[in-house]
């Protein structure tokens, strides 16, 4: 897939533009600030004048103190020449007002190192937004619904660094590509702190999540009816910590041809639900009728009450909704509060989806651990992973009950131990289809991998021997393009880059820092 932005976008928009162009200016501001000052250090301006006078290119440093005035800039930057608000010392801009930041409409403006707390509306408007970085700043409480808002986004908005906690739907992005959240700390949410909805090709990594109110992360289409719906799909979740998530699970999983991967789900009360369902109300809820061909490998559950939920109402399917090839493999599913790890709901089939090569065990081997509504007894009926596996072979198929030896779960350490059978007990994620030499390979499933869209860097990836970085990803056409030149034979296993001699089981390769909180 051939991508119109690449990562230099977002290292530029967090650059400190001194020297973004030959006319970027760099301009003091203070609560006490005149706009008839200079804007030096010694003779700052007011946040209004800056707001007024800041031109693509220049940066506003917003010395220590509480603002009563907005951040709104007047206009936008360019590609290259952000507008950046930046805080003189980290989180020392006070915005003491009730809704700080209007972003509306705007483009290429940065954020950065700004605190915003009790705040009786919204921290951020950026309805229409494009191009938004939010870097290094400290959201706390919120009374205004979505209380980052970004509907109808033009793309690419990133939150990185960020404490965010006590808001409501506190990180909603409605529409657009190239969306970057990442090693952020995002806690108490009255709903749920993160909402993507009708985005695509975006990356959500190293954060630490907690919610012990409800949900953590909803991937969903668009609410309201379209026609087309805007679904969202190509969404990368790696490398997060999901503590508490409420009475909820920590991810609803309403979208497709996404990724999630390396992600620790701690003592949730669900880890991930793959829905196609529509609540309460079928012409008001499409936001929940899509789930399918998602890649879910390599997660590490420990000691949630269920580790995933899957529901598929016929009703959404028949209204142009889609559920299916949903793959799991290489996981560990340990422990756990109740029997049930595997929950089906509804109509969906014990074929829509596929658990391969996982290790996964409660407290011991032969457990009911798979549970499904039977109509004929009007009961629930429990099935142990040997069930499964002997009913469904297709589906469910090399995986094994193992007490996987974490380091020390009591201090939320998931590395494995030395000794561990889950260590080089990976399988590969897919095969080439035919033997070649090149930089252009044809896989099986390309759906297991990532150029980064970007983002960030490609995947490392290994076939056969051949070690190589990809560059670019052709999903339609199964096709992967890499940096190297390489040759492989047909049929040759595909996997991510490991160390050992296969990968191991579950988030973390041995060897490799177990880290539950990314910042």
């Amino acid at each position: 897939m051939t991508h119109n932005f690449r990562s230099l976008i977002i290292a530029v928009a967090l650059v400190v533009c001194f020297s973004a162009g030959s006319f970027a200016e760099t301009y003091y501001i203070s609560p006490k600030g005149k706009a008839a000052n200079p804007g030096t250090q010694v003779k700052p301006w007011s946040l209004n004048k800056a707001n007024s006078d800041l031109q693509p290119g220049d940066t506003a440093v917003l010395l220590g103190g509480k603002y009563t005035t907005q951040i709104a800039p007047a206009r936008s930057g360019l590609a290259g020449k952000p507008i950046t608000y930046k805080a003189f010392k980290s989180r020392t801009a006070d915005m003491d007002l009730d809704q700080p930041i209007l972003l509306a409409g705007r483009s290429y403006i940065t954020i950065d190192g700004i605190k915003a707390d009790n705040c009786k509306g919204r921290w951020i408007d950026g309805n229409g937004a494009s191009h938004i970085v939010i870097n290094d700043c400290y959201f706390k409480k919120s009374g205004g619904w979505e209380s980052m808002q970004f509907r109808d986004s033009g793309g690419y908005i990133t939150v990185t660094n960020c404490f965010i906690t006590n808001g409501r739907d506190e990180v909603h992005i409605r529409r657009g590509a190239g969306h970057y959240i990442a090693n952020n700390k995002i806690l108490e949410d009255s709903h749920s702190p993160l909402v993507l909805m009708g985005c695509s090709e975006s990356i959500i990594e190293n954060n630490y999540f907690s919610n012990p109110t409800h949900r953590i992360i909803e991937i969903l289409a668009v609410r309201e009816e379209y026609n087309p719906i805007d679904k969202t799909e190509f969404i990368v979740i790696q490398d997060n910590y999901f503590g508490l998530s409420g009475k909820v699970q920590a991810i609803k999983m309403a979208g497709s041809n996404s990724i999630l991967r390396r992600n620790i789900f701690d003592g949730c009360t669900e880890g991930v639900r793959y829905p196609s369902s529509y609540g309460s109300k079928l012409s008001y809820r499409p936001e929940g009728w899509f789930s399918q061909h998602n890649r879910t490998y390599n997660n590490t559950f420990y000691g949630c009450k269920m580790a995933l939920r899957f529901s598929k109402q016929l009703q959404t399917i028949e209204a142009g909704g889609a559920y299916g090839d949903n793959v799991f493999i290489n996981n560990i599913i340990y422990g756990g509060t109740s029997t049930t790890q595997f929950d089906y709901r509804h109509q969906v089939a014990k074929t829509d989806m596929a658990l391969l090569n996982n290790s996964i065990l409660k407290d011991s081997p032969g457990q009911g651990l798979f549970r499904w509504w039977s109509k004929e007894k009007e009961a629930y009926h429990f099935a142990s992973l040997l069930d499964m596996q002997t009913d469904y072979p297709d589906n469910y198929a090399d995986n094994v009950e193992l007490d996987p030896q974490f380091v020390d779960t009591k201090a939320d350490n998931f590395a494995l131990a030395a000794g561990s059978k889950c260590i080089d007990a990976g399988s590969n994620l897919t095969v080439t289809t035919a033997a070649g030499t090149g930089k252009v390979i044809t896989v099986a499933d390309a759906l297991f991998f990532t150029d980064g869209y970007g983002l960030i860097a490609g995947d490392t990836i290994r076939v056969g021997d051949a070690k190589a970085k990809i560059i670019d990803v052709d999903y339609a056409g199964n096709r992967l393009t890499v940096d190297s030149e390489i040759t492989w034979a047909e049929g040759e296993k595909v996997w991510l880059d490991f160390i050992g001699a296969a990968p191991d089981l579950g988030a973390f390769e041995f060897g490799t820092a177990s880290k539950t909180d990314p910042r």
